[in-house]
């Protein structure tokens, strides 16, 4: 009977948990500071820089970023940039402002894509093969990108947070 009784209290604490967010450490704002501060030299880290830019700029989760096509990225009449996401969490569209450093990036990153040729419905964020053609990141390709950013930078024990939550 205790044991019945044990095992329907844990089946109750599991339903009242359902949906609730796991707690995890959220990136120091120095740490954040410290991945911004390099100078992009090269269009690798250009595009790294961009893509730092819409995760912390824009608190973007992965798989924002990497669904977010040419054509998303937009300049509204005052001059802001405006990102258009079509897929998101909550799965409804939504436009979310770039502050004016994240965009300086997200633009000199999209002007590399257009020099490239790429079309208003090809992806923002690539990679490119041997041949340099452009093709859309996996999900877990900007996975294994975030944790080689965090080690290159020294920040090796936040590879396994999310990048969009800083403190």
């Amino acid at each position: 009977l205790s044991s019945s009784s044990a095992a329907s209290d844990v089946y109750k604490r599991q339903e009242q948990d359902a949906g609730a967010r796991r707690p995890h450490r959220r990136i120091p704002t120095e740490k954040v500071r410290q991945l911004l501060s390099f100078i992009p030299r090269t269009r690798d880290e250009r595009q790294d820089m961009a893509i730092l830019s819409l995760f912390f700029g824009a608190a973007l989760r992965r798989s924002e970023v990497i669904s977010i096509r040419i054509g998303d990225v937009r300049k509204t009449e005052k001059g802001t940039t405006v990102i258009h996401l079509l897929q998101t969490k909550s799965q409804k569209a939504q436009s979310v402002s770039l502050p004016s450093w994240a965009a300086k990036n997200v633009a000199e990153w999209l002007a590399i894509r257009q020099r490239d040729r790429a079309a208003s419905k090809d992806h923002l964020i690539v990679r490119y093969d041997t041949k340099g053609d452009a093709h859309p990141l996996s999900d877990s390709a900007i996975y294994r990108w975030w944790k080689a950013m965090c080690h290159r930078h020294e920040t090796v024990s936040y590879t396994h947070l999310r990048a969009h939550e800083t403190e």
